[in-house]
């Protein structure tokens, strides 16, 4: 197993998307960009481990 936040968080994403799969700032950064988002960051929420990606359309 390992830290309680890091198996809740792995036990969301195998449950909650297709293939289990979490994507890196640089994946979601494309995607955004892509899609037509611009200046993507990414945002600590302290605090809890959570982060968050922010960008402007």
């Amino acid at each position: 197993m390992g830290p309680a936040d890091a198996v809740r968080f792995g036990l969301v994403m195998l449950a909650g998307t297709a293939g289990g799969d979490a994507y890196t700032f640089p994946e979601l950064s494309t995607m955004l960009r892509n899609t037509g988002f611009d200046r993507p960051t990414l945002h600590d929420l302290v605090p809890s481990p959570a982060r968050v990606v922010i960008a402007a359309r």
